[in-house]
């Protein structure tokens, strides 16, 4: 009888092991067809639906790339020609209220059917798009400019820095509202919806900002003088070091550009095919591999087993986590 309970206790111990590796398997990232041929790449992807993935970048190096992956079929759509020039940002409030930014402070609107500039104060180039709804959208750029949309115009916003910013991130729940930005100056700038204040990061400099809560948001970029990215978790007063590269097929990654994902799982991407898979429940980090050298711009998550991944000439995803 007592060696009977011992075989039940090995095989239920086997089970429970074979289930929990059955239900947490290993990154698997597969290519996605894009509806470019050759010499893209991809900026920025924002994730509307499952069904429903819309990007940003550039072709040749020259004209702006804005595509849509429809039920895994990819559509480019034609941008206005004098405005046909490199789109770094993209953001959507709906599939008829999306935003992208890029060369030479191009500001570009999709209504639902036809994508048209706005007009907008001078200024430099842009590079990042992000909103709480599509009457509340900021866009950040070259010395430090903010730009606010109100769903009528865009207006300059109080900036409280003069380096360059390479992406913002804003959060509306409840009574709470933040914007958050990063860029050359290695430091997260948060906005508490009065004013702006400065958590200072030990990075060369931050390229990338996204959050689920004005408490709960992450940054990445490079160490500077040393040749590693770096991750970070920050609330509204500091930020933690979270990850430090190498991350990826090559040692000494020089950066992480982006970050994204659900609460449950974020993922940062980078030179060389680098992702960097990060839990927030465990503090675990780790790399992921993602099948391909090429350097990887952007990132978008509908779940934690629905996972976009883009960058130069390649299109990921991950279905399972």
């Amino acid at each position: 009888m007592k060696s009977g309970s011992v075989l039940l206790s090995m095989i239920a111990v086997l089970l429970c092991s074979f289930l929990e590796v059955a239900a947490d398997p290993p990154a698997a990232w597969e290519q996605v067809p894009t509806c470019s041929p050759s010499d893209y790449a991809i900026a920025h992807l924002w994730c509307n639906t499952p069904s429903d993935i819309w990007g940003s970048g550039e072709e040749e190096g020259v004209r702006g790339l804005v595509f849509r992956l429809s039920h895994n079929e990819a559509t480019c759509f034609d941008v206005p020609r004098q405005f046909n020039t490199s789109l770094y940002g993209l953001w959507g409030a709906s599939h008829r209220c999306i935003f992208a930014v890029g060369y030479g402070g191009v500001i570009l609107r999709y209504d639902g059917e036809t994508w048209m500039p706005q007009d907008h104060p001078p200024t430099g180039h842009l590079r990042g798009v992000y909103g709480t709804a599509c009457d509340d959208v900021y866009a950040v750029g070259d010395g430090g400019i903010i730009l606010h949309y109100d769903g009528t115009a865009w207006s300059n916003f109080p900036s409280p820095t003069g380096t360059q910013l390479e992406e913002v991130w804003a959060d509306r729940t409840g009574q709470r509202y933040c914007v958050a930005a990063v860029g050359d100056g290695g430091d997260v700038y948060y906005y508490d919806g009065t004013e702006w204040r400065t958590i200072p990061a030990t990075a060369g400099g931050l390229s990338g900002i996204w959050g689920t809560s004005c408490d709960s948001f992450f940054a990445v970029g490079d160490l500077g003088t040393t040749d590693a990215g770096i991750f970070y978790e920050c609330t509204a007063t500091s930020c933690q070091q979270r990850c430090a590269g190498p991350f990826g097929a090559r040692p000494n990654i020089p950066q992480l550009w982006t970050v994204g994902g659900t609460s449950k799982d974020v993922y940062a991407v980078g030179a060389y095919g680098s992702i960097a898979h990060y839990d927030p429940t465990t503090g675990v980090c780790t790399s992921s591999d993602s099948g391909t050298t090429s350097f990887l711009y952007g990132i978008c998550a509908n779940n934690s087993h629905d996972v976009y991944v883009g960058g130069v000439d390649v299109l990921l995803h991950s279905s399972n986590k």
